[in-house]
């Protein structure tokens, strides 16, 4: 296995990272890594697993930092006059801006040698699926979503005075206070500027894909999927409100423009601790079927 540190810039000039693991053999075949909301692209131990099986398969393994990445961080944005550092974070994040963070590492895994190119998001696969369709970029082969949080779900489960705050958000937003920090926390203690929770909490933005707690959510975003897709759940999550099963089903269920599967994996939950080996196992096989 061979390691690389990666760099790049985002088409408005943020540098972002990344560390690519490449198998010994050339290979056409990569996973680009995206990790979840206030996460980075080493938080979770299931990375470390899949750096050495899938390369082991010979499959590359790229994972990435977003500007998103951390509760709040720094990068560097390059201006007129150099680079220089701007806050960035989960608690500064526009879900939209995902599609600026995704593109340059497809183009980097092209750069690469890269043809077979499959975008893994964990916790949020929404910014992944929302990339597939917005851009319609046909150099994706497959989505591999892992853990499909239910937004609306855990905005009514886990945030205080949902509704009161959403309002507060929406206000500071067209005041131009956007960046202002809410004066409650969202779930796992993660602070959240007023751009922030409006662009995920908002049931008609773009960040609430689907719902499976919203009994009037139609999952049109499902249906427009046009490539293959894995759809993984652990035996329980406590980001959404209902069996993990009946979650696969209902992903499988509309994403209907494409090859569908759907992998659980007992005797775990949201972040795979202990069941890396059959996370890595499951999507090895999927991706082998391609």
């Amino acid at each position: 296995m061979q390691t690389k540190w990666l760099r790049t810039l985002s088409k408005d000039k943020v540098e972002l990272h990344g560390l690519l693991f490449e198998p010994d053999v050339r290979s056409d075949t990569i996973v680009l890594h995206f990790h979840g909301k206030e996460g980075n692209f080493i938080t979770n131990r299931f990375v470390y697993s899949m750096s050495e099986r899938f390369t082991a398969e010979g499959i590359a393994f790229l994972t990435v930092n977003q500007r998103c990445h951390d509760y709040m961080s720094e990068s560097l944005v390059q201006t007129p006059a150099g680079f220089e550092f701007k806050r960035y974070g989960f608690a500064l994040d526009v879900f939209e801006d995902c599609l600026k963070d995704i593109e340059p590492f497809v183009d980097l895994a092209i750069s690469h040698g890269y043809r077979r190119i499959y975008l893994q998001g964990h916790s949020l696969p929404h910014r992944c699926i929302y990339y597939h369709i917005q851009t319609h970029d046909d150099r994706i082969t497959g989505l591999i979503n892992i853990c499909c949080s239910d937004l609306l779900f855990e905005f009514n489960a886990y945030v205080e005075n949902y509704e009161d705050n959403l309002k507060l958000a929406k206000a500071l937003v067209e005041s131009g206070q956007g960046d202002r920090i809410m004066p409650i926390l969202m779930w796992a203690g993660a602070y959240a500027s007023a751009k922030t929770f409006w662009s995920y909490g908002n049931p008609e933005g773009n960040a609430q894909i689907f719902s499976f707690s919203d009994p009037k959510s139609t999952y049109d975003t499902l249906h427009q999927v046009k490539i293959p897709s894995l759809y993984v759940e652990p035996e329980t999550d406590f980001s959404f409100g209902i069996d993990p099963h009946e979650a696969l089903q209902i992903c499988a269920e509309h994403t209907t423009g494409a090859p569908t599967e759907t992998l659980h994996i007992p005797n775990t939950s949201h972040s795979f601790i202990n069941a890396e080996s059959e996370l890595c196992d499951g999507i090895v096989k999927w991706i082998k079927k391609q």
